[in-house]
């Protein structure tokens, strides 16, 4: 978790994020604990596939969530906003992003990732405190 947050550049306001990405991550990576199997396969009895590694990107990384409310967009308005990648929901489709204009979590489906930083630059890191 420390590992992520500093390497995206966040705040410890998103440990909680961090927390459940690294858990993911560790959950699906083979562990000598158990005869080097993937605990994600041993605990739901199936198989890992593209599918379920498709999801995970780079923790803390620029996204762009697609405005998807006819009433919030306008001609010539923007069609995305700008956010930070803090990882997916179980259950839902769709990623948890954090906002960056209206600080705070949302869930996205429509999303197109960057692999930039945005809160390496110390101007960002001050607006998310």
């Amino acid at each position: 978790m420390r590992c992520l947050l500093l390497q995206a550049g966040l705040a410890e306001t998103f440990r909680e994020e961090a927390t459940q990405t690294a858990n993911f991550i560790r959950n699906v990576c083979r562990s000598k604990a158990i005869n080097n199997e993937v605990p994600f396969e041993v605990w739901f009895n199936r198989r890992l596939n593209n599918k379920d590694l498709e999801r995970l990107k780079t923790f803390g990384c620029e996204a762009w969530a697609a405005v998807v409310n006819p009433n919030k967009r306008r001609k010539l308005g923007p069609r995305a906003k700008k956010c930070l990648y803090l990882g997916f929901e179980d259950g839902v489709k769709g990623y948890r992003l954090w906002s960056v204009i209206e600080k705070r979590v949302i869930i996205a489906r429509d999303v197109k990732f960057e692999d930039v930083f945005p809160c390496r630059r110390k101007e960002l890191y001050k607006i998310l405190m």
